[in-house]
Parts: C-alpha cells; sequence; structure tokens
C-alpha cells in the first residue's frame, strides 16, 4: 500500500531569481532580491496499491528420516511505487541588474524602473507513480539428514539462487547537462526516453550447519559454514534516443524524429553510453565459519555463547583493473532464552 507521504506530500515549490542585486556601498539598505516562485501540488491522485504476483512450485522427497526439497518461485511487479519528475514551462522576468548606478540609489532598487526580458524556461517536481518493475527469480532447496547415533549429528543443507531484476515500467522524462549559446539545453527542451533504468542482481549462497546433540548434559553444539558462491550485478541496456520531447516554448510533447537528431539544439537529447556502464561487476566467493554452543538449565532456560566468523575465506579479486582485498572481523556473544 502507498505510505502516508505518498498519498498526502507537501507542495513543490520552485523558485526563480528575477533579480539578485547586492550593493557594495550599503548592503543592508539598498541590496534587493527578486523571487517568482511557482506552488504546484505534488499530490498522484491516480496512485493505486501495487500487486506482486507470484507462482512456485516445490518437489520434496523422503528416504529412510532424510528429506530434500527444491522449490523454484517467479515474481512479478509492474506497478511499484517510485518517484517520477515532471517537467512544465514556467515564466518569470529577469530584470538587468547592469541598469542599476549604485550613486542613485536611495533605497532598493524599484522593480518597475529597470529593463527586463521575459523568460520561459522548463522545470519541475517530483511526484510518486506507480512506475517500478520487479522481476524475480529463484531455485531454493534443503536437505535435511538424519542424525547420525555414533557422533548424535544431523546435516543441514539450505541454499538458493536469486535473479532479481529492478527497472522501471513506464517512461522517464531525463534531462542532459549541455549548453548551447549560454543557454541550458534543459531550459528548453526535456526528452522523454523509453528504455529501462536498472540492474540485473544475481547470487548463488549454501548454508552446512552441523547440530550435534548430547541430551544427557543438556548441551547442543552447532557449526555453520556459510558459502556465498557468488554475486554479481549488470546494468541494463539503454536507449539514448528519447522518443519524444517536451519543449518550453509550447508546453508540448513533440515526436523526436530524424530531423530532431540534426538540429543544433535538440540532437543534445540523445544520450550516450559507455560501455563500462554494462559491465558486469562480480564478487567471488565468501566463506564463514560460526561456533554456536547451548547449555540448558533445568527445564525453562537455555543459555548459549556464539563465536561468528570465526574462521574466513576471502580471495581478493580484481574489479575494473583494481585489486579488492577484503576481510572481516569475528565476534561474539552470549544468548538467554527463558520458555514459560
Amino acid at each position: 500500500m502507498p505510505t502516508v507521504d505518498y498519498l498526502f506530500p507537501q507542495a513543490a515549490y520552485n523558485d526563480f531569481v528575477q533579480l539578485n542585486y547586492y550593493d557594495v556601498a550599503n548592503p543592508r539598505e539598498h541590496s534587493r532580491v527578486s523571487l517568482r516562485t511557482y506552488i504546484d501540488d505534488a499530490t498522484n491522485y491516480s496512485l493505486r496499491p501495487a500487486r506482486n504476483h507470484k507462482w512456485e512450485i516445490r518437489l520434496g522427497a523422503e528416504l529412510e528420516g532424510n528429506r530434500m526439497s527444491v522449490t523454484y518461485f517467479r515474481e512479478k511487479m509492474n506497478d511499484g511505487f517510485r518517484y517520477s519528475s515532471y517537467y512544465a514551462p514556467y515564466s518569470y522576468r529577469k530584470y538587468d541588474a547592469s541598469a542599476i548606478n549604485p550613486a542613485q540609489l536611495e533605497a532598493p532598487p524599484a522593480l518597475e524602473s529597470l529593463p527586463y526580458e521575459d523568460v520561459t524556461v522548463l522545470d519541475g517536481f517530483r511526484r510518486a507513480t506507480n512506475g517500478t518493475r520487479i522481476d524475480k527469480e529463484g531455485i531454493e532447496f534443503q536437505l535435511n539428514t538424519m542424525r547420525i547415533p555414533a557422533i548424535a549429528t544431523a546435516l543441514t543443507v539450505t541454499g538458493a539462487w536469486f535473479r532479481s531484476t529492478y527497472s522501471n515500467s513506464q517512461m522517464l522524462y531525463a534531462t542532459v547537462t549541455d549548453v548551447v549559446g549560454q543557454t541550458p539545453v534543459s531550459d528548453m527542451y526535456i526528452g522523454l526516453y523509453d528504455y529501462r533504468d536498472g540492474r540485473v542482481n544475481e547470487q548463488f549462497n549454501t548454508n552446512f550447519m552441523l547440530d550435534t546433540q548430547i541430551p544427557k548434559r543438556g548441551l547442543i553444539f552447532t557449526t555453520s559454514i556459510q558459502c556465498m558462491w557468488w554475486t554479481k550485478s549488470t546494468g541494463l541496456r539503454q536507449n539514448g534516443t528519447p522518443v519524444s520531447y517536451l519543449s518550453a516554448a509550447d508546453g508540448l510533447l513533440h515526436p523526436y524524429t530524424s530531423a530532431d537528431a540534426s538540429d543544433p539544439t535538440r540532437q543534445f537529447l540523445i544520450k550516450h553510453y559507455n560501455e563500462d556502464t554494462y559491465r558486469t561487476f562480480r564478487v567471488p566467493l565468501a566463506v564463514y565459519v560460526n561456533l554456536k554452543a547451548t547449555k540448558s538449565i533445568g527445564r525453562y532456560l537455555n543459555v548459549s555463547m556464539f563465536v561468528n566468523r570465526l574462521f574466513d575465506h576471502l580471495p581478493s579479486y580484481y574489479s575494473n583493473g583494481i585489486l579488492v582485498r577484503r576481510s572481516s572481523d569475528p565476534y561474539f556473544g552470549m544468548e538467554l532464552n527463558f520458555t514459560i
């Protein structure tokens, strides 16, 4: 469900500086700043609850006290929440401060006596929308062995492979930083792009847990080995050519054509991306060993001591030609559990 902040956002304020004059001789008496402020309603009255569709299939087997199960699942959400930018033309007067004669001032300069230029630029604000897409799939597995009487130990193996894609489900406005004739292109035109802006994250992990029970002594020893075999992340490729553009001249969307691609100003709406943006970032194997001992005192009290990451295996790896060295610090603690 949408949060209160999504449903009842604060109003959006856009301030445009019409005049910013600072008088060096008499800054307090003769300086003047003029702003024109627009107040926009940032409420999205079409916002709706997000829906997540999921299905899964599970297979299980049991043999002589040994149990195993494998589950495959997929999730899909096309209307998750995100803040999206909205743009519109805003008009204001840009006064020429060079026409002010400081020697003739007896008060802050009057705007009525200053030359000005009517300016219209594109600007905007953010609004909550149902524009996020999340696709997930994965395989989860679990193995529970029977307790071996000779060592009073059972083995539990759990693990999973996950792949998640985070992107957008709606077209996005995006500005550019280019300047033409001392005027930012984004003041005149803003492109609307139909691409998937996001990443694909993937990971594979397995946990091994040895559980040794000595009922006569009221002791339980647990050893767990956590293995993160790898994690990786890849950026989604983007088409930098807009499908349309918003113009400050009329506030309307116009289709982006081949003629616009050669226009002296609108050609800069085509975004270019470095190939390194789409390079897969991969982190290799990481192994941690955790120990825990539990003592039962009477029927209602259990005391546990644990040491996590007592041993680890974190091999170094290269990322973009840079050697990355990893390390971890062990930590320990105690737990008290009362059962009523």
